[in-house]
């Protein structure tokens, strides 16, 4: 959601785990929010589905790509979501 300070991730086998949004996006920022619930949504699935991400990296990147998703109209602009994920990837 837009302006989310904190996204939190809760296991059935671990304390809940808060990560803080590194950088929350202003007002003037957000160009359209269709959708960003969606990408971060993606992230979070990823942490699921692959071990080696996990659920606290997933929703870093779920973060990263709906700030990034934040930043278009629709889907006019999804190649801005690739080199999000890269970074992710190399990072």
């Amino acid at each position: 959601e837009p302006g989310a300070e904190a996204g939190e991730v809760q296991r059935r086998d671990r304390p809940a785990r808060v990560h803080p949004n590194p950088r929350v996006l202003g007002p003037e920022e957000i160009v359209d929010d269709t959708g960003a619930g969606d990408a971060f949504a993606a992230g979070v699935l990823l942490g699921q589905l692959d071990a080696a991400v996990g659920p606290e990296r997933g929703v870093e990147l779920g973060m990263d790509l709906a700030r990034a998703k934040l930043g278009f109209a629709g889907m006019s602009a999804v190649e801005r979501l690739s080199p999000v994920y890269r970074r992710f990837l190399t990072g």
